[in-house]
């Protein structure tokens, strides 16, 4: 059985590849002039399919990673941006 496997550690470690693997399509893409657009302009559908693959990857590590830990990563985030207040997610609320 592959729950043997499913540790916290070795989950966090096949994330870390699995984000390692998304930032390599961004690595020598450089900035968006004038800022971060929505989107990814000038990206092709090749690129943005594989950008959805690897985020797709990233998040079923991450969600089991809350299931092993017995983490309800809804409640927590709903948490998390009430504590941070009403700038979750416009870029206003991390430097």
């Amino acid at each position: 059985s592959w729950c043997r496997y499913h540790t916290p550690r070795n989950i966090v470690l096949a994330l870390m590849g699995e984000l390692g693997e998304l930032a390599e399509l961004f690595q020598w893409k450089g900035d968006a002039p004038g800022g971060a657009p929505v989107g990814l302009v000038g990206w092709s559908e090749v690129e943005r399919d594989t950008v959805g693959q690897e985020l797709a990857d990233v998040a079923i590590y991450l969600l089991r990673l809350a299931d092993v830990c017995g983490v309800d990563v809804g409640k927590e985030a709903m948490k998390a941006a009430t504590k941070r207040g009403s700038n979750v997610g416009n870029g206003e609320d991390y430097p």
